[in-house]
């Protein structure tokens, strides 16, 4: 389970950095959830020059975490993840996020937060090597032309086998953003899984949490349940 923030318009990438890096060490958790501290590595993904960039880290995401990949000047959109491995062999560089598939010659990337144990019934598998991996390919088998269709996302994930906590995420292409929000109905951590969305003249901010340094708490909004947002970059 994890921390990851998105932001749109124009930003200083450092400052979105330091609100990942806020939520990582558990310094905004207001939640009565299990897991408040994200030491297991931290990514960037983020637009430049009509480019998407990542990057990604073994290290823990903290202020001093040396941040020399991400660029000096303001960026379009940036999105920072910060990582809990619920499955403590799940490790290491290769599981870090931004996750990235290329579906009909398009390149994908997706950080997600939670933990999805079961979806690898639904694509036939023996057992689960790397849920969030198995749950990026469960979504792209039900969309149809790269196009994210809310009820069809809810609907399947509503059907898994019970165990699932979350499969919120943020899909990013070239051109487009989508964010969607799922947990199961019954879920007794919904403050934990809640996505939590800040909006200004010239900017948005989509956080796992309500992050003081962005904007006071009655300014933030949460997001719904099977909601999914869509916007270009």
């Amino acid at each position: 389970m994890c921390r990851m923030i998105l932001a749109l318009g124009n930003l200083d990438p450092h400052k979105i950095f330091n609100a990942c890096a806020t939520m990582s060490q558990g310094l905004t958790a207001k939640h009565k959830g299990p897991v408040k501290v994200h030491p297991n590595g931290w990514g960037a993904i983020w637009k430049q020059h009509d480019k998407i960039d990542t990057h990604h880290s073994v290290d823990a995401l903290t202020y001093d975490t040396n941040h020399g990949a991400l660029p000096e000047s303001q960026l379009p959109f940036i999105a920072v993840h910060a990582r809990h491995a619920t499955v403590p062999k799940n490790q290491g560089i290769q599981f870090a996020h931004p996750l990235k598939k290329t579906i009909q010659g398009i390149d994908w990337y997706m950080m997600h937060n939670g933990f999805m144990p079961t979806v690898y019934k639904a694509l036939n598998m023996p057992e689960s090597v790397f849920d969030s991996e198995e749950y990026m390919r469960y979504v792209f088998e039900l969309q149809k032309d790269n196009k994210f269709c809310a009820d069809t996302l809810t609907k399947h994930l509503d059907q898994l086998d019970p165990g699932n906590s979350s499969g919120n995420t943020f899909f990013v292409s070239n051109n487009k953003v989508y964010v969607y929000q799922w947990f199961p109905i019954d879920s007794q951590l919904e403050c934990y899984f809640s996505l939590n969305l800040f909006e200004s003249d010239n900017q948005l901010i989509i956080a796992s949490e309500i992050i003081p340094d962005i904007a006071d708490e009655k300014r933030w909004r949460k997001l719904s349940r099977g909601q999914l947002l869509e916007f270009s970059i």
